[in-house]
């Protein structure tokens, strides 16, 4: 049989029972030399949470094995075939990418923080070096969409790495378990009958025996949550976290001496931004002062200029008017001058980000009312990769409303009628989705305006 592109065989991973004396031999000749578990990790050459698994037993990869049997001189070739586990018709892929979303066809800018990355990735020559790095940045200035494309850039367009693996860390330790242990199923080494602990060891495995890898943690704003991941001197790649955090005693505990900041887009690829996004060019000189107006008071900010450009995209006319809208409100508009002395103000931009999802809310409101009712929903649920399935097998416990608008004869009848719905929030920018994927996402900083808005509410109803 011919072998798949992408891929290739193996029977020669993991040693079994019968196998492990050999590596639990060479782990005690080398704790005979030292107490301390550090140390013995030091000399195996091993990071210290694989040295920990050597101390349960645990089973090892065959090349994990090899470096400890050669740092004591034990012929590790006493290792027969019938020591290795995993059936030769599994097949690890040989190029992967899990980068959830597609290419942003729409990306604009950032070219210095693109290449600043990537030399700092390099400065070593070589992405077999340990490096981790951070991009810095205030919700919704867009981190997740650097990070997107400096993987797309450096995985298809520039291929420099092999594999490109995402962790959505998510709002709960639990959420990081989850998605680091995914990596295992992607990567072909386990399948879901697995325990998440044993997932977890194989891919930490895999990344101290493989090099020209990228690993990326998104939304990592508990930069703690990641140390069982990271406290390794023996990965071979490169890590890339995006975070709101800018602790930089929690950073420099994950090799961070200086973050990457991400600031608002300069104006001019602003102003490309905004219109690349409606895909034409200004009609007239009026309408292009208008949005250079308009993308002042949005601050630059990304979140705010996709949301703007959203309503203008799906035919509520031109951004000449769309600034009269968002100016009308008088002393309720933001002002330029807090801006000007607070640039790094986070209430300013959620004050930006909410006059632009109220614009784009109001006729959702109006003329998708149940698409409004599951955006709502949506603001109270974990953001990330949000399953069809969710409203599937929970249909009883949705509002009447909602409950009665998704109600279907099977799965597939009740997933186009989420996807219907689903559809208008996707074309004014509240949500991200890909349809075939069956889930979607929302904006940690959407979800934020849409709680402020309904307390708000309550508040005056009370």
């Amino acid at each position: 049989m011919a072998q798949s592109k992408g891929s290739q065989r193996t029977g020669k991973a993991w040693l079994t029972e019968t196998g492990r004396p050999i590596y639990q031999e060479a782990w005690q000749r080398i704790h005979g030399c030292t107490a301390q578990n550090e140390e013995a990790a030091g000399i195996a050459n091993v990071g210290h949470s694989t040295a920990k698994r050597f101390n349960k037993g645990a089973r090892v990869h065959i090349d994990t094995a090899k470096k400890l049997c050669e740092a004591v001189e034990l012929d590790w070739r006493d290792v027969t075939d019938n020591d290795l586990l995993v059936p030769t018709s599994i097949h690890l892929p040989t190029r992967l990418s899990t980068v959830p979303f597609k290419t942003n066809q729409y990306f604009t800018g950032r070219e210095d923080i693109l290449k600043n990355l990537h030399a700092a990735f390099t400065e070593n020559n070589s992405v077999a070096i340990n490096q981790t790095q951070a991009i810095n940045g205030l919700g919704g200035i867009g981190k997740t969409q650097i990070a997107r494309q400096y993987a797309y850039l450096y995985y298809d367009a520039k291929p420099f790495y092999d594999f490109v693996l995402w962790v959505t860390v998510g709002d709960t330790q639990e959420d990081i378990a989850n998605s680091f242990a995914g990596l295992a199923l992607k990567l072909n080494l386990a399948d879901a009958s697995s325990g998440q602990n044993k997932r977890i060891t194989a891919v930490q495995e895999w990344l101290e025996t493989h090099e020209n890898w990228l690993l990326v943690f998104d939304n990592a704003d508990t930069l703690e949550w990641l140390e069982p991941y990271l406290l390794s001197n023996s990965y071979k790649g490169n890590i890339l976290i995006t975070t709101r955090s800018n602790d930089m005693s929690k950073l420099d505990r994950l090799g961070i001496i200086t973050p990457i900041i991400v600031k608002p887009m300069e104006p001019e690829d602003a102003l490309d931004f905004l219109f690349r996004r409606i895909g034409r060019k200004p009609r007239n000189l009026d309408e292009q002062h208008s949005a250079e107006q308009l993308i002042k008071y949005l601050g630059y900010f990304p979140l705010a200029l996709e949301q703007a450009s959203a309503w203008v995209r799906n035919g509520r006319s031109s951004f000449t008017r769309y600034l009269q809208k968002f100016t009308k409100d008088g002393d309720e508009t933001p002002n330029l001058e807090v801006f000007s002395e607070n640039p790094a103000d986070p209430l300013y931009y959620q004050q930006i980000v909410t006059e632009t999802w109220r614009h784009n809310f109001e006729v959702i409101e109006d003329e998708h009312k149940t698409s409004a009712e599951l955006l709502k929903l949506s603001a109270v649920l974990s953001p990330d990769a949000i399953p069809y399935s969710l409203f599937i097998l929970g249909g009883k416990y949705l509002t009447k409303s909602l409950a009665s608008a998704l109600k279907g004869s099977d799965s597939d009848d009740v997933e186009t009628k989420i996807i219907n719905l689903l559809i208008p929030l996707s074309n004014y920018s509240l949500i991200t989705w890909e349809e075939d994927a069956e889930e979607y996402s929302i904006h940690r900083l959407v979800q934020t305006v849409i709680k402020q808005q309904r307390l708000d509410i309550s508040a005056i109803n009370n």
